[in-house]
């Protein structure tokens, strides 16, 4: 199975951001994004990629182990922007200001937990967002997006989306060509 570890939005959350979602597609200058269903949008702690269904036990009793302890994780969406870069973007993202300590630190703690199971450490470092869309293949270069961004963040991240995590979800992803479908596997609640 193709899978991934993230923490999934509420369904006030997921209307919230669908509403930030709407309010930025009809925004012209990001008029070349295809916009991911409100309800697919979750943070993503670890992809996976293909795992078995002995890794995905594996998985799970390391987030169960990792996920053991009382984690209050909150934050608000005050930010927006894009990977890679600017002048090219492929992912559009929200995201808080100043990421969280205690979201980091349950990263971290399940990178250690995941190494334990067996599983590499992953490349780079993790950057907390929410994927709220991605570029069209033939979408024109963007110009200026930067200052397109500022101007929705003061638009519609005046007052910020609260966003409070209560679980962590080991996900099986099937790419379909509608869109991806998540299927929850495992849940492991961050607060007990």
């Amino acid at each position: 199975m193709r899978a991934f570890i993230a923490i999934p939005l509420s369904s006030d959350e997921m209307r919230a951001v669908g509403e930030l979602q709407e309010r930025l597609r009809a925004f012209p200058p990001l008029a070349g994004f295809r916009w991911i269903p409100s309800t697919n949008i979750h943070m993503t702690l670890r992809f996976l990629g293909e795992i078995s269904d002995e890794e995905a036990g594996a998985v799970a009793a390391a987030l169960d182990a990792v996920c053991n302890s009382k984690w209050l994780i909150s934050y608000f969406l005050k930010r927006l922007g894009v990977f890679p870069k600017a002048r090219n973007p492929s992912v559009l993202w929200a995201g808080p200001d100043h990421p969280p300590k205690a979201l980091l630190n349950l990263e971290k703690s399940l990178a250690e937990g995941l190494k334990a199971a067996g599983f590499p450490h992953e490349q780079g470092f993790f950057r907390p967002h929410l994927t709220l869309a991605r570029r069209r293949r033939n979408a024109r270069p963007l110009k200026s997006v930067n200052e397109a961004l500022k101007e929705a963040e003061k638009r519609w991240l005046s007052p910020p989306v609260l966003v409070q995590s209560t679980e962590a979800v080991l996900f099986r992803s099937e790419l379909r060509p509608e869109g991806a479908v998540y299927q929850a596997v495992h849940r492991a609640p961050l607060l007990h």
